[in-house]
């Protein structure tokens, strides 16, 4: 048995393009435009040259909250209490969100000499 003779293999022949009566440069096609197009500068785009937009964000690069700023978070933000004091003789104490009133015992009012009972808590209300 014979074997058959390896075949080289060649490029096809490019097919001849038909004639054109108007002209040559019609009959060309145009070559492909690969350039991306330019950034437009809008409104929102920076002034400065494009870089990664972490960089230009204001809670990046921050430093970690510590634990006493998570706490003033979370309680509502200002460790500052403020204080009124109301007509009736109760107080209201004011911290960020939140805010308590504090109203005195009644007791005291009611048996001022019982000396058993001298110290009485003040009663507390949500404003």
């Amino acid at each position: 048995m014979s074997t058959p003779e390896p075949q080289a293999i060649t490029p096809p022949t490019p097919a001849a393009p038909p004639e054109d009566t108007a002209g040559t440069a019609s009959a060309r096609p145009q070559p492909l435009n690969l350039a991306l197009p330019g950034r437009s500068r809008g409104a929102s785009a920076p002034a400065h040259d494009p870089r990664d937009p972490a960089l230009d964000d204001p809670r990046s690069n921050s430093p970690k909250p510590t634990l006493e700023s998570r706490i003033a978070a979370a309680l509502g933000g200002n460790d500052q209490i403020t204080e009124y004091r109301l007509e009736d003789g109760s107080v209201r104490l004011k911290r960020g969100n939140s805010c308590v009133v504090v109203r005195p015992n009644r007791a005291s009012a009611l048996d001022p000499f019982n000396g058993s009972a001298q110290i009485r808590p003040r009663l507390l209300d949500r404003c």
